[in-house]
């Protein structure tokens, strides 16, 4: 096996993929998803000035891209281009430090590792 990335990472916390091999990265050095393309290079960054500690994240099937914030427990929802499009669930929701987060496979559930609250939150989803 061969590394395909050794790039700009500051401290890589989580990674998800797209229905395009497409690589998502939440990097929590510089508060970033990165996305890289199957040949490992650099696409895009998301998040820029709006995530502070981006820890999970995954890709829904309109290629929208989902990231928990564990400072800010939240979760934000990104356009493939990384246009910030809404927060999905505000913090008013009651998740504390959002970790790990994934879609059920038919992309109707989204599941959330709510770290500080000691559980794991099933919500339903809708892309559209």
């Amino acid at each position: 096996m061969t590394c395909l990335f050794e790039g700009p990472l500051c401290e890589p916390r989580n990674v998800n993929t797209d229905s395009q091999s497409n690589v998502y990265v939440s990097d929590i050095g510089d508060s970033t998803v990165k996305v890289l393309d199957k040949n490992g290079q650099l696409k895009t960054t998301i998040g820029q000035d709006i995530l502070q500690y981006p820890t999970g994240v995954c890709v829904d099937k309109e290629s929208n891209v989902i990231v928990a914030d564990a400072d800010r427990s939240t979760l934000e929802i990104f356009a493939s281009d990384g246009h910030h499009l809404d927060t999905l669930i505000p913090k008013e929701e009651g998740l504390i430090n959002p970790q790990e987060i994934s879609l059920t496979p038919d992309g109707t559930k989204l599941v959330v590792v709510d770290g500080g609250n000691h559980r794991v939150c099933v919500y339903k989803y809708n892309s559209s």
